[in-house]
């Protein structure tokens, strides 16, 4: 399976993708990455200006400080009109979903 070393390369690559606007992840159920990888990813994602549209479903190991990430990450994403987030069966607490709120905070097209 895929594991935080996918992800982070995953993450680098995105860093260059200024252009996209839609990114659909199923890795539902998925044990092999956690926060390491989902920080990469949230890092790459912070150039995605273009965002529109975002769906993760991360099932898998990660916890607050990797959906802090994302949420910092995300905190560029103003263009950003549709997220669907699945972290289910995940370490994810108040505090990871506080900070992930507060980076879509920027995100004034979400309908």
């Amino acid at each position: 399976g895929v594991g935080d070393e996918g992800v982070k390369a995953l993450g680098q690559g995105l860093s260059n993708a200024h252009a996209l606007t839609s990114l659909e992840w199923n890795f539902g159920n998925c044990k092999g990455f956690d926060d390491a990888g989902v920080k990469a990813l949230g890092q790459g994602l912070s150039n995605a200006h273009a965002l529109t549209s975002l769906s993760l479903n991360l099932r898998c190991g990660v916890g607050d400080e990797g959906v802090k990430a994302l949420g910092q990450g995300l905190s560029n994403a103003h263009a950003l009109t549709s997220v669907s987030l699945d972290f289910r069966s995940c370490g994810v607490g108040d505090e990871g979903v506080k900070a992930l709120g507060q980076g879509l905070s920027n995100a004034h097209a979400l309908t």
